[in-house]
């Protein structure tokens, strides 16, 4: 099993773009980082967990909906891995 924190830090380290959301989108999904992935970047959801780490988060719960810039690593990348 792939240890997420530490591998997602080191190899996505440069593989990931910036977007920025809205005030009203990052207050909506306070609590709920995984369904902001979901719904507004239809991130899919076995991309969430490194997706959460690259964003400095340890739970979906923990984000706080003051970040309005989000990374998103690249999927192909990322799906070499997965």
């Amino acid at each position: 099993m792939i240890n997420w924190f530490n591998f997602t830090e080191v190899t996505f380290a440069d593989a990931y773009t910036s977007h920025d959301i809205t005030i009203t989108a990052a207050n909506k999904f306070k609590g709920d980082f995984n369904g902001l992935l979901l719904k507004e970047f239809k991130i899919p959801e076995k991309h969430l967990i490194p997706n959460l780490i690259i964003n400095g988060l340890d739970t979906s719960t923990s984000y706080d909906g003051i970040a309005t810039t989000i990374k998103i690593i690249d999927s192909t990348r990322l799906s070499a891995y997965i």
